[in-house]
């Protein structure tokens, strides 16, 4: 990233991809981007170009904290800490590529499994203990692919919460002895 300033909160590109978004973290050379979807992914500093492109800030929820009183930021912290120990993936192709137009379906499926193992590792480094993977219904390939690449993690495998998503997502719990 030649020119522009490196930091969290700034606006890139991915070079040679069309995945737009803001840097939330940076370790060495590693660097974590949350794209307008809230999808994050993990580049190396060489694969980005900072850009001036105000529009993704749109697209991304911030959260802010009202502070009224001690009582109040000690309930908002806790609510906080449950929300960052869940992450939600929605996997629906739509939602991972700007089109899918002409993508043959076997490509599609690579994208999606592709996008799952980015955020399940991402997880997996934050210390996040719960990971939601909305797949979707569908004929059920999504579903069985996602399962069998998840049966190479130390991870529990369950159904999401009905009430919450239907039949179409799952719940991973990366076990404890894991999270390092």
């Amino acid at each position: 990233m030649k020119g522009k300033i490196i930091k969290i909160g700034a606006k890139v590109s991915v070079i040679d991809e069309t995945i737009k978004g803001i840097i939330v973290t940076i370790k060495n050379n590693e660097i974590i981007i949350k794209d307008e979807n809230e999808f994050l992914y993990k580049y190396e500093q060489s694969e980005l170009v900072v850009i001036d492109d105000v529009d993704i800030l749109n697209n991304i929820e911030v959260i802010k904290v009202k502070e009224k009183g001690i009582q109040n930021r000690k309930r908002e912290t806790k609510a906080k800490r449950k929300t960052e120990s869940l992450l939600e993936v929605d996997l629906h192709i739509h939602q991972i590529t700007k089109s899918n137009k002409g993508m043959r379906n076997h490509t599609m499926l690579t994208k999606q499994l592709s996008v799952a193992k980015q955020q399940l590792n991402y997880a997996i480094d934050n210390k996040i203990k719960k990971v939601v993977f909305i797949h979707g219904v569908g004929k059920g390939v999504l579903k069985e692919e996602l399962y069998h690449l998840l049966k190479k993690y130390p991870v529990e495998i369950n159904d999401a919460s009905y009430k919450k998503y239907g039949q179409g997502a799952m719940e991973v719990i990366i076990l404890k002895n894991f999270i390092v």
